[in-house]
């Protein structure tokens, strides 16, 4: 059986997805060339650059477009930063990787991605993902994407990845004021994160779920809230907020009743918003 030859790349940036992406096609073999040998383009730049870059390239490398595909990496972005390069010849698009560019890129990769553009871009993009990332599957969309629809996903994806580090954070400033310290905490408190992840990646996020909400245990639920409340109230109206939100997920597992449901809600409503039940219910 003849193998699938290995595309080549350019990659344009400096920073931490520039530096995963030839990480993964060193790992792969797939060879990094200059952009006149390029069959891909990858804009790996935050997302203000894209339209700069792509404008630049298409003023000062106005020939030899047509044939190759130009990828960004945003998720939050669609195919029209890099109009300038799709009128030099140019197929255009988005391959976003699901996952998170560390310091040190992980040497399985994303284990998903999101491709945007039109079909000749998705087809040969589809290709370099297979290449760079053999392990990731593609989430498709019932229907196109339009803006408001990139920016839900890309907040999904915000909302996991980035504010995990501000919970982390603030488990941190807990751990810290019982006399942890700041890097035990850290490391600690990522390790759990790490084992919740694993739970609802194996089981299903209403088997996945563990706590005290998923328990029934509106006592510890309530100390909880009262000990936060003393270190930080802006901790305190994160945790309740989010333990609100994990109730509706705890009673459609059927891991709660709903008078214990009832009794969570009314430990968790918002301070000033009633009367609130005692903490023997």
């Amino acid at each position: 059986m003849k193998r699938a030859k290995k595309p080549a790349i350019a990659v344009i940036g400096s920073g931490r997805a520039a530096t995963a992406v030839l990480a993964h096609a060193a790992r792969r073999r797939i060879r990094s060339v200059p952009l006149a040998e390029a069959e891909f383009v990858v804009l790996a730049v935050s997302d203000r650059a894209i339209g700069v870059v792509a404008r630049r390239l298409a003023r000062e490398v106005p020939t030899g477009w047509a044939g190759k595909t130009a990828i960004h990496l945003s998720g939050a972005l669609g195919p029209e930063p890099l109009e300038p390069l799709r009128r030099r010849g140019a197929r255009v698009g988005a391959l976003h990787p699901l996952t998170v560019f560390a310091h040190e890129p992980s040497p399985r990769g994303p284990r998903w991605h999101r491709l945007d553009g039109d079909a000749p871009f998705r087809r040969a993009a589809r290709a370099l993902a297979k290449a760079l990332f053999p392990d990731s599957e593609e989430l498709r969309p019932r229907r196109p994407l339009g803006p408001e629809g990139r920016a839900r996903y890309h907040a999904a994806a915000a909302l996991v990845a980035n504010d995990l580090a501000a919970l982390i954070r603030d488990g941190v400033t807990l751990f810290r004021s019982v006399g942890l310290p700041r890097a035990r905490a850290e490391q600690a408190l990522g390790d759990l994160a790490s084992d919740a992840t694993h739970a609802i990646v194996e089981g299903g996020l209403r088997r996945g779920l563990t706590g005290p909400v998923v328990r029934g245990d509106v006592g510890t639920v309530e100390r909880h809230l009262e000990a936060l409340r003393e270190v930080d109230p802006e901790i305190a109206e994160v945790h309740r907020v989010l333990s609100l939100r994990l109730v509706p997920i705890a009673v459609e597992a059927r891991r709660i009743t709903a008078s214990q449901a009832a009794a969570l809600r009314s430990v968790l409503r918002p301070p000033g918003g009633g009367p609130r039940r005692g903490r023997g219910v």
